[in-house]
């Protein structure tokens, strides 16, 4: 049984000592003010105190890194107040485990960009709503048999900063406290940039088994000893270039030139097999957020948007030029908010404009030139993630696992979050991420495995060696669909990716939600058995 009476006294104990710290920090400033001036204070402060830190004790190592906090929490602090009942609820289940399993339970670290600062690449609201599905995996996973009941699961979050670009920092500090804090693999990362594809590189250079939950940029397709449980923006792009095709034959490609962005590039790639068997791109419009992406302060960061907004303002009139009967667009969600907002001044309002873009059309954010927008004629589809609304289809075999999947995440949803929507991609997402790290982890634990370990865990390149063996009947019975990997990574270019991952359409609303349109399932080769 829990003691939730001792945890409360615990949480209220760490905040406690954060806030001692702080003062006795403060004092050992006034005092070596005192003795010795302005000057040279900056290194005896480092003397006395080492790195900057916005909180440390026990697993929490949160750094200062300009005006951002980065680093590792075991929910006890919150990169930002947005997070404080999601971290709540992490920190209790983190204690329950490790004082009752202290020699039984593995970790697994969460990571995102976390901030909620101008220009964060992950909005805050999408931060929360991962963490809400790390967690319900977490606890279900804790509660039940998900390839056996042990080791015990301990969630850390770990950010490092708003656009990814402190990832050297978080990503030596989860490497050098690994052994100490018993961490098995990472889990999340979030948002495809280049900073993240150099994360995924350094913490597989330290040994430790990534799964990425949201990431879907191609050059994350064959990373050895790292998986994924989106599809990627080949798979979601061809799939979405195949439910466009059926419907129109002429297309329009807006496209962001930014190469830090690998998400917009890989989606351009996917888009331009538009072309060919009486299928055009018949209009190119492109801009470049470039700059969006490596302001340092908020009037670069103002500057870098008025150009952007400026660029993306000009295209009505061209798309109306050639009239197309899709556009086909490859950028970030709160672009297409910017390109369907001014729409609605379009040259053209007499003609209706459907766009098509890819899985971050799931982050556009809803305004009233949005709306208006929409209520002009536009009509937006994109490639969803998840959708719950996609296992109600006819009932063959795969289908149903879809359906046990979602059906279990439901359950270890709905009970800690009442009224949170269910149907979020994001959370569903992260629950799948943490769902199969979870999976490989048990696999990899038996007597021999953990015979000669210190730690009485796995060796983490036995976990990444699971990363094979879930297909077939060990598929993991995701929230998002069943999730199959072969993970071949001498043979496969797409080795990292889950195999037939069907990608649910999905159409905006007019009040900012989004509704099932159809299910697409990928090309699979007729003569090979189902991977699930």
């Amino acid at each position: 049984m829990r003691d939730n009476g001792a945890v409360a006294q615990l949480w209220a104990g760490y905040r406690a000592l954060a806030s001692l710290w702080q003062a006795v920090i403060a004092l050992v400033l006034a005092i070596a003010l005192g003795l010795v001036g302005y000057v040279g204070i900056g290194a005896l402060v480092r003397g006395i105190t080492g790195p900057d830190y916005c909180s440390h004790h026990g697993a929490t190592i949160v750094e200062k890194a300009g005006t951002e906090c980065v680093g590792v929490s075991d929910g006890s602090y919150d990169f930002d107040p947005t997070l404080a009942a999601v971290d709540k609820k992490i920190f209790t289940e983190n204690q329950t485990v490790t004082s009752q399993h202290p020699d039984d339970y593995a970790t697994i670290v969460y990571l995102l960009p976390i901030s909620s600062a101008d220009g964060s690449v992950l909005n805050i609201q999408n931060t929360v709503e991962q963490l809400r599905g790390a967690y319900a995996a977490q606890h279900h996973a804790n509660t039940s048999d998900v390839d056996g009941k042990s080791p015990y699961i301990q969630i850390l979050i770990a950010s490092d900063g708003r656009q990814a670009e402190q990832w050297s920092k978080t990503v030596q500090l989860i490497a050098k406290t690994a052994d100490a804090h018993r961490v098995a693999a990472v889990a999340g990362l979030g948002v495809s940039l280049r900073a993240t594809s150099q994360s995924v590189q350094a913490l597989r250079a330290a040994g430790l088994p990534v799964v990425g939950s949201t990431v879907t940029a191609d050059d994350y397709d064959d990373i050895p000893g790292f998986i994924r449980v989106s599809p990627s923006n080949r798979q979601a792009g061809a799939v979405a270039v195949q439910f466009s095709q059926p419907q129109f034959a002429r297309a329009d490609l807006v496209e962001d030139q930014n190469s830090q962005d690998s998400y917009d590039a890989s989606l351009v790639a996917a888009f331009q097999g538009f072309n060919g068997s009486g299928h055009t791109v018949v209009g190119h419009e492109a801009y470049d957020t470039t700059a969006r992406l490596a302001a340092k302060n908020a009037d670069a960061l103002a500057v870098a948007q008025s150009v952007i907004d400026n660029r993306i303002g000009q295209m009505p009139t061209n798309v109306c030029a050639v009239q197309p009967a899709v556009v086909l667009f490859a950028g970030r969600g709160n672009d297409l908010a910017e390109f369907v907002g001014d729409l609605k001044n379009r040259p053209c309002l007499d003609k209706p404009i459907t766009i098509v873009s890819g899985s971050d059309g799931a982050q556009i954010p809803f305004s009233p030139d949005v709306k208006a927008g929409l209520d002009s004629g536009v009509t937006v589809y994109y490639s969803g993630l998840a959708s719950p609304e996609e296992w109600n289809v006819a009932n063959d075999a795969a289908t149903s696992k879809g359906q046990q999947g979602f059906a279990a995440f439901k359950n270890a949803f709905t009970t800690p979050f009442p009224d949170a929507p269910v149907s979020d991609g994001n959370s569903m997402m992260a629950y799948d991420s943490v769902l199969t790290t979870v999976s490989a982890i048990r696999l990899a634990t038996t007597p021999a495995s953990v015979a000669h370990s210190a730690n009485h865990l796995p060796p983490r390149e036995a976990i990444a060696g699971e990363f094979s063996a879930l297909h077939g009947p060990l598929a993991v019975r995701g929230a998002s669909g069943p999730l199959a990997f072969l993970a071949d990574y001498a043979n496969d270019a797409l080795a990292s990716d889950p195999d037939r991952k069907p990608v649910p359409i999905l159409q905006l609303n007019d009040d900012g939600t989004s509704s099932f349109r159809q299910l697409e399932w990928p090309p699979w080769p007729a003569d090979q058995p189902m991977p699930y």
